[in-house]
């Protein structure tokens, strides 16, 4: 999973993501899989922290990372289709 070139990620007060007109706070919870993702790890790298974090199966680390997705759909570049999400 990768940013959009454009966006750019605002620490202060806050976490947020922008990007031309848009912008979005990060929320608290969702910060630890921005600074992942910010280490260019692949998707499969990235569920497996998630089930970590959590400590649930890969199901339901699969549904938290699809709603990461959604939240932030704006600023996540389209790419292939993942097998993170293959069934």
């Amino acid at each position: 999973m990768k940013w959009k070139s454009d966006v750019k990620i605002e620490r202060g007060e806050g976490t947020w993501l922008s990007r031309q007109n848009q912008r979005k706070r990060v929320h608290p919870e969702d910060e630890i899989i921005l600074e992942w993702i910010e280490t260019g790890i692949s998707d499969e790298e990235l569920l497996k922290k998630v089930c970590g974090q959590l400590e649930e199966d890969e199901i339901s680390s699969g549904f938290r990372l699809a709603q990461f997705v959604e939240d932030y759909s704006d600023f996540i570049a389209d790419g292939e289709k993942s097998k993170v999400f293959e069934i």
